[in-house]
């Protein structure tokens, strides 16, 4: 730098830099504000209709009253529900006013006549200005509303003769506005179509807003003892808006001819074993059992008397007992003999075909050909 250039730098005066304009920084008071009040959207369940669109009210609530006015985004989404074929997908914002504490979505459910599974889809809340988000999502179930067919099962005595009227009720799960035609047709299972019962297809008819009607099956009566017996009517519909949930009733023939049993007998010492036979229920004809005893570990003739002959059950007796006669009282391990029944009656079944006739042995307890006593229980 010259001479005269730096004393001309020292005279001169400085420019000056003007300083930045100070500016107010703004921000709105709900941004700055922790929110105290919640939002909360709520789950919903409506019938899905038959045709047309009827709106699913989806409430959103405030916690508690709130002094700004708070917006908060929402929107659908599937579940196993379908946005365009089950309901419409919507989105929006909600805006509540000061003091204001609850509102509705709106989300259009499409009806339909299809029987199916209820289904669900979600609306969900997001982006909360002015409070925050307790609960989220909400969940909106759609009932279907087509008619569900079903029909009971049913159990009745057989009857001894004539005809015994099973009665099966069918069911429509609700009121419905169109006719429903349900077919019914009794199956073989192990009753026997023609012997046991009448094969007798047939339609009910269902007119709009009945839920209930029922099928009459005629069983026909026997004085024939025998396992029970069963069949079945199945259900099956020709319309496409109604559905079966349970098609087959099942009905139980139960036998009423009295069985026929024997139990075991004991001895302890005294002069005859006494065996009681038993008949299952009264009957309302005499039934008859033959009756023998058989050797076992006991010898008939030596230990005790050879029995045999036949029972009688008056109509409406239902037991009567066999008497042994005792030879030798004498108590060994392991004596026995057997008696048993046979060709009872044709309106009787023998379900315990045989018992045994045991001596009782115990050497501690038992003085034989006397009363039971505990010898011991004397002090000797």
């Amino acid at each position: 730098m010259s001479i005269q250039n730096f004393f001309k730098s020292l005279t001169s005066t400085p420019t000056r830099r003007r300083p930045a304009p100070c500016r107010l920084g703004l921000e709105s008071l709900e941004d700055r504000c922790t929110p105290s009040a919640m939002l909360a959207i709520g789950d919903m369940t409506i019938l899905e209709g038959n045709a047309g669109t009827h709106n699913a009210l989806v409430p959103v609530t405030v916690s508690e009253p709130h002094g700004n006015a708070v917006t908060v985004n929402y929107s659908t989404a599937d579940g196993t529900a379908s946005a365009g074929s089950d309901y419409r997908a919507v989105s929006g914002k909600l805006t509540f006013a000061l003091g204001e504490m609850s509102k509705s979505i709106l989300v259009p459910v499409i009806g339909d006549r299809v029987p199916e599974a209820d289904k669900s889809f979600f609306v969900e809340l997001s982006n909360a200005k002015g409070a925050k988000i307790a609960k989220g999502e909400g969940i909106v179930t759609i009932v279907d509303d087509e008619p569900r067919i079903s029909i009971n099962d049913v159990s009745l005595l057989e009857g001894n003769s004539g005809t015994t009227l099973f009665t099966f009720t069918v069911s429509l799960s609700v009121p419905y506005d169109l006719p429903v035609n349900v077919h019914y047709t009794p199956t073989n299972s192990s009753a026997i179509a023609g012997s046991d019962y009448p094969a007798a297809s047939g339609t009910l008819i269902f007119a709009p807003g009945q839920t209930s009607q029922t099928i009459t099956v005629g069983v026909t009566g026997d004085r024939l003892p025998g396992p029970d017996k069963t069949f079945v009517v199945n259900l099956s519909t020709p319309n496409s808006y109604a559905a079966i949930s349970k098609g087959a009733g099942v009905g139980t023939i139960i036998d009423d001819e009295p069985r026929i049993s024997i139990a075991d007998a004991y001895n302890y010492g005294e002069s005859s074993f006494t065996f009681i036979v038993s008949l299952s229920a009264a009957y309302d004809q005499a039934v008859t059992v033959d009756f023998a005893t058989a050797d076992s570990t006991a010898t008939a003739g030596v230990d005790y008397v050879t029995t045999f002959g036949t029972l009688t059950f008056a109509p409406g007796e239902m037991s009567q007992t066999i008497t042994v006669e005792v030879i030798d009282p004498t108590a060994t391990p392991d004596k026995w003999f057997t008696i048993h029944l046979s060709g009872a009656s044709t309106n009787a079944l023998i379900v315990n075909e045989a018992a045994y006739g045991y001596w009782y042995y115990d050497p501690g307890y038992y003085d034989y050909g006397y009363s039971y006593y505990d010898y011991y229980s004397y002090g000797y």
